[in-house]
């Protein structure tokens, strides 16, 4: 079989696990064992569009804005976090467990390959089980190490990007091995949060690999000491914190459950959560895509991936308008996002099999 043949029929399944699997269940997938037909523009194409829902939408993103898609051809792109050090993005593709880097001098480049576990290191009783090796989540920390959440380790690793030597962080709750961390996000202080829901493990909250009877969310504080926020969540997923670090905001990837909560904070943490924002009525109107990853500016305006591609939403929690991810009028099942660019002031989205960006007037 040809190359072009081969990466034709790679592209013609049915994408397995994600970090948002609600969004991967919509998406077109590929054989595990084949090379995927990664293209990347020199022009960039435009990509989407902005729908306005709200007159106050242009006081954060140019109605004419320009959505450009950057690379495609991925299993699922997830986790894009800005160096502004080095002037990159890095971004993860779980399924296909590598991890890539994209500049505006440089392009796409593949920076670790396998990112998370290597399968060659497995026995044949791990290999059968077909979890998710690669990463997701990832955040660049105040000293400039790369936190990473690792499907394949079911933990938090910590990657020095200089040594490429990487570290456990914490894999455990209690003495019982995490799900699958997915996402984080670190506070000033240096607290870590994160979510767990199932997504690495094949048969997630059927699979026999999982110990913890829930999905939760986490708070890991510079003293290493572990306290669960919430335990309720189906699939808690993105996670963010306000820019005054009061509230906490964690989407909920689940198709019956479609929605953005947020919690407090109060003298012992933050405490019992509220549906800040539901999505079910778009997801289930036709609209593509989950809630999955938040990107919070500096003025309090949140991006979060969700129905259509992401929606812009004011701190009060009203729904300005959309980033429509692609050129289906549903949009597109998208992942994650994050605010980046020499100003803070690029968006860049990893939606499915694409890696995306628009710029914005509300940035970090």
């Amino acid at each position: 079989m040809s190359m072009d043949l081969m990466r034709a029929a790679a592209l013609a399944g049915v994408i397995m696990l994600s970090g948002c699997q609600a969004n991967r269940s919509e998406a077109s997938s590929v054989q595990k064992n084949s090379e995927p037909a990664i293209s990347v523009a020199k022009s960039y194409p435009a990509f989407g569009r902005i729908t306005m829902l709200d007159p106050a939408l242009e006081n954060h993103i140019a109605l004419d804005a320009r959505v450009e898609k950057l690379a495609d051809g991925f299993w699922w792109s997830e986790g894009p976090t800005w160096d502004k050090t080095r002037n990159q993005l890095y971004f993860t593709d779980v399924p296909q467990n590598k991890m890539f880097t994209w500049s505006e001098g440089d392009g796409l480049q593949t920076f670790l390959d396998p990112a998370g576990i290597d399968p060659s290191t497995l026995t044949e009783e791990e290999r059968a089980t077909e979890n998710e090796l690669g990463l997701n989540g990832t955040w660049l920390t105040q000293k400039g190490k790369l936190l990473m959440a690792s499907h394949g380790a079911r933990a938090l690793e910590l990657l020095d990007l200089e040594t490429l030597e990487r570290t456990s962080v914490i894999d455990n709750y209690q003495g019982k091995r995490f799900n699958a961390p997915n996402d984080i996000f670190t506070a000033r202080n240096g607290d870590i949060y994160f979510t767990d829901p199932p997504y690495g493990l094949k048969l997630q909250d059927r699979s026999p690999q999982k110990e913890l009877s829930f999905n939760g969310v986490y708070r890991l504080n510079a003293d290493n000491e572990l306290s669960l926020i919430d335990d309720s969540l189906t699939r808690p997923n993105g996670i963010a914190l306000s820019p005054d670090e009061q509230y906490l905001y964690v989407t909920n990837s689940d198709e019956k459950r479609s929605k953005i909560m947020r919690y407090r904070a109060g003298p012992n943490g933050f405490g019992d959560g509220e549906v800040w924002l539901s999505t079910q009525a778009d997801l289930d109107g036709g609209l593509k895509g989950n809630p999955d990853g938040l990107a919070i500016a500096a003025d309090g305006t949140i991006y979060s991936t969700g129905p259509g591609g992401v929606l812009v939403i004011s701190p009060d929690g009203t729904v300005l308008g959309r980033i429509m991810i692609g050129d289906d009028p549903m949009g597109k099942p998208t992942a994650n996002c994050t605010l980046g660019g020499p100003d803070g002031k690029t968006l860049y989205i990893t939606s499915q099999d694409t890696l995306a960006r628009v710029r914005v007037k509300s940035g970090r």
